[in-house]
């Protein structure tokens, strides 16, 4: 007679036999009749609503009642279904770790570690194992966890990931369930096994349901720790609109730092991501979140103090925050300082030119160089011999200027020198001049005295001479100077 097939969990039992599972749970390694075992729950449930689920230790009342019942029945219950090893799957911060097994000496009392609020430390899920005979199905498999007895248990369905004979694997391996977001302490990870199925077989038919836990789960530790500040944090204004700020990383974790120019904060919510930078954030403007170790804030307002706050971020877990202030220097206006008025060249003929006027220009605060600039008929150089062009660019502490009127039409001319540089107001001045044909002067100096007017005419091209004869002898002039050929260059007279 097999009876004691029916009595799985029984302590009378476990006395008879040492391995015989306690409370329910299955191992690897167990031979066939103490996993066909749990088949006995299948039909004694449909006896008596009392009959303790999931292995659980009876009663003498009902262990009398169940007695009497298996000796007046046929035994025929050979069918079963059952777990037979089981694994929680957990993240510290290297991979996915699968303790389990047995998890009542792999993972029950095991301490998983010490971690900082916001540790990409992650429950990612679990894996089961389940047998079944003829007869009998494991239709799901959930797994079932809390944080300490206070809380309540979450389900997990675990997946069918194979089917081999009368083995089954299930699980779920990437949950990503954060274990550091919450209050420093110490907590207990607890956990247990569920699954349901149906049996057809010559004792019946019917559904049934299966715990497998320890009394009244399996429970490993962990310990969250508070996030430390930053240290060694320093603002030093450099310009008027920059402040460098330095700091030194808690425990290599990143770190947000917020400004405003008032100095009261407000502590950022735990969970809750940062925004952008520039964005309002913590009582201030964020201008800094990353793992660097220091930060140059530019863009400010000149002699103005500027208050900042340190946190440690960790996962959007934040320190208490830690400060340093300073303020930027007192910044000159840039300005361009040119010490002469307008200037006036007289009259003079064409194609000749003036004598240079020169005054030195000042730059003050500037960032950039200084540009001079004219239009024709008047030039700039930066020195007294030239090269004379129509703009310059001085440094930006300013120099020596150079400014000559060098007509070829006749008329009265008036352009505009400027002075200019970014960030400064620009300084202009007036140029003027008058030229004209001097015919009378040139001709009396011809026929009176009876001496050539001689006209210098060097740097200019052949064509350029042939095509102003006729202008330089209305003017009076008798003769051009010009170099001697085989000291030409090019097509040039010199």
């Amino acid at each position: 007679m097999k009876i004691l097939t029916f009595l799985p969990g029984f302590h009378s039992m476990e006395e008879k036999k040492a391995d015989f599972p306690l409370n329910g749970r299955f191992f690897d390694g167990f031979s066939t009749q103490w996993k066909k075992i749990s088949g006995f729950f299948h039909s004694m449930e449909t006896f008596s609503s009392a009959f303790p689920l999931n292995g659980k230790q009876l009663c003498p009342v009902v262990i009398k009642t169940l007695a009497v019942l298996m000796l007046s029945m046929p035994v025929v219950a050979e069918a079963g279904a059952g777990f037979w090893r089981q694994f929680v799957i957990i993240n510290r911060g290297s991979g996915n770790e699968y303790f389990g097994d047995s998890l009542g000496e792999n993972f029950d009392g095991v301490d998983l570690g010490t971690w900082a609020q916001g540790d990409a430390r992650y429950l990612n899920g679990a894996e089961a194992n389940t047998w079944e005979d003829d007869g009998d199905w494991v239709n799901n498999v959930w797994f079932n966890y809390r944080f300490g007895t206070n809380d309540t248990f979450t389900g997990i369905s675990l997946d069918q990931r194979s089917h081999s004979g009368n083995d089954r694997m299930w699980d779920q391996t990437a949950e990503n369930i954060l274990l550091t977001d919450r209050d420093p302490g110490t907590y207990t990870l607890q956990v247990y096994f569920f699954a349901n199925g149906n049996f057809d077989n010559e004792g019946g038919s019917g559904t049934w349901e299966l715990y497998d836990s320890a009394d009244p789960d399996y429970g490993a530790t962990f310990t969250i720790t508070t996030l430390g500040a930053p240290s060694a944090q320093t603002a030093t204004a450099t310009s008027g609109n920059t402040i460098n700020l330095t700091w030194t990383r808690w425990e290599s974790r990143n770190v947000a730092i917020v400004r405003n120019t008032t100095g009261t904060f407000t502590q950022p919510e735990n969970g809750v991501a940062p925004p952008a930078i520039g964005q309002a954030f913590a009582g201030g403007t964020l201008v800094y979140n990353g793992s660097g170790s220091s930060f140059n804030n530019t863009g400010l307002q000149d002699d103005t103090t500027y208050y900042y706050r340190f946190f440690t971020i960790n996962n959007n877990f934040f320190s208490s925050g830690v400060d340093a202030n300073a303020t930027t220097l007192t910044e000159a206006e840039p300005t361009i300082s040119v010490p002469v008025g307008d200037l006036d060249f007289g009259t003079m003929s064409i194609f000749l030119t003036s004598d240079p006027v020169s005054y030195e220009v000042v730059g003050s605060a500037l960032t950039e160089g200084i540009t001079v600039s004219v239009s024709e008929p008047f030039q700039v150089s930066e020195s007294s011999v030239g090269p004379y062009v129509q703009s310059i660019e001085l440094p930006a502490e300013g120099g020596m200027v150079w400014v000559r009127f060098d007509p070829v039409t006749v008329g009265t001319h008036s352009e505009i020198v400027s002075h200019t540089s970014a960030g400064a107001d620009p300084e202009e001045r007036t140029a003027t001049g008058v030229s004209e044909i001097i015919r009378e002067t040139a001709v009396e100096s011809s026929l009176v005295n009876s001496k050539e007017v001689i006209l210098q005419y060097f740097g200019t091209s052949w064509r350029e001479l042939a095509r102003r004869i006729p202008e330089v002898a209305e003017a009076g002039y008798t003769s051009f100077w010009l170099p001697v050929p085989q000291k030409a260059s090019g097509q040039l007279s010199v």
